[in-house]
């Protein structure tokens, strides 16, 4: 029961934590409709749940370990765990 672009919303205007939905999946944008697309999932595509359900948070190996923890437990925060 959560939903990505809200906690998105809470964590830039909260946090000042850049987070974002997850990319679109090239099968389903426009440019591509009507193409062949491939799973390697048993023609299940893990990819359009990551898609519906997923976040993008900051990332790289710039990050501190305490700018990692500041990034975590304020999610932890939002969804209520």
């Amino acid at each position: 029961n959560v939903d990505p672009e809200k906690i998105c919303i809470a964590l830039n205007k909260e946090y000042n934590i850049e987070a974002r939905p997850a990319w679109k999946p090239m099968h389903m944008q426009p440019v591509f409709k009507g193409s062949k697309a491939f799973s390697h999932y048993d023609d299940r595509f893990f990819c359009e749940e990551l898609y519906k359900y997923g976040i993008c948070l900051p990332g790289g190996d710039a990050l501190t370990h305490e700018q990692q923890k500041y990034i975590t437990d304020s999610l932890l925060k939002l969804i209520g765990e």
